[in-house]
């Protein structure tokens, strides 16, 4: 701060009861070599106070940087309802629910697990729709629970940012993403299950936030809640029961698919860090929330298709 004497002909410029704004016009006055004192004149309440001879080019100077910065951080807020995440969560929770009971029982005669599951040499002969029937199978009830729970979770955090629509596009699109890449980067693999799905929604949430961090700069939790979950998350993996898994990828499950963890997360990151610089209109649109939700829907249901039909 730069001192003036008391009794030098100060007058007061501004007062104001955010201390942080006190500061930061007073740095807009040091940049410009303006002598100025700050003074806290009450509990909640401080003044900037300026020589009376340098007072007109003070005040010009605070008038333009608050016009230069007007609207800036832009508020972000969170004008998605309530009843759009839970009916999100519902479909997401009814779907894996019933592609549980189908894969375990082998509905329609079908084995849904050597169909669906995200198997590298059969992904890289061209069989894409892998990378997401995979989200939809679970090993047994415990690795179904505990995907549910989490990703219920991350739900919440991502729609809450995102919008319902957008949010499970994100997540559907980054966790596909995910096993795509595993496969590429993996020799002779299987694996299943939407806890990839679940890191992709880490990574689109931490990338997002941190795209945005001077927009949520007022709350930190948004950062670091996911991560903290994820932690969890991994934790929580590292002790299933690797018993309920089907013989055939028995050897797989008995150990945590930390490369498909880390490639969801991964390929979250980036759809998030894109997402971060795309309109927010996108976002307050319900119509596009919606369409974008039934877009997430249909390439489950679409992929899922192509994988039976090709069994027959």
């Amino acid at each position: 701060m730069n001192d003036i004497q008391h009794g030098s002909g100060e007058v007061v410029l501004l007062r104001a009861s955010s201390q942080s704004k006190i500061h930061e016009l007073a740095l807009v006055l040091k940049a410009m070599s303006i002598e100025y004192a700050v003074r806290q004149e009450g509990p909640s309440t401080w003044a900037i106070l300026v020589l009376e001879d340098d007072f007109a080019r003070a005040r010009d100077e605070v008038q333009r940087y608050d016009q230069e910065n007007r609207g800036w951080p832009p508020r972000y807020e969170e004008v998605f309802r309530k009843s759009d995440w839970v009916t999100s969560v519902g479909v997401f929770v009814a779907v894996l629910v019933v592609m549980h009971v189908a894969s375990s029982r082998g509905a329609f005669g079908f084995d849904w697990y050597r169909l669906g599951a995200a198997d590298g040499p059969a992904m890289r002969d061209g069989e894409w729709w892998r990378a997401i029937t995979a989200l939809t199978l679970h090993s047994g009830l415990s690795h179904l629970l505990g995907n549910l729970v989490f990703g219920s979770f991350f739900a919440w955090v991502v729609t809450q940012t995102l919008g319902a629509g957008l949010g499970w596009a994100a997540i559907v699109l980054a966790g596909s993403l995910g096993f795509a890449l595993e496969a590429l980067v993996r020799g002779d693999f299987a694996s299943i299950g939407a806890s990839t799905g679940v890191f992709a929604a880490l990574g689109v949430q931490v990338a997002h936030q941190w795209r945005l961090r001077r927009v949520y700069r007022g709350v930190a939790w948004k950062r670091w809640a996911p991560v903290l979950a994820g932690l969890v998350l991994l934790g929580y993996l590292g002790i299933s029961d690797p018993q309920e898994s089907p013989d055939w990828m028995a050897r797989e499950v008995a150990r945590i698919d930390v490369l498909g963890h880390a490639a969801g997360f991964v390929t979250g990151c980036v759809v998030g860090w894109c997402l971060g610089a795309g309109p927010r209109g996108v976002q307050e649109s319900s119509r596009v929330q919606a369409l974008l939700g039934g877009l997430a829907l249909a390439a489950i249901a679409g992929a899922w298709c192509v994988a039976l039909l090709g069994a027959r």
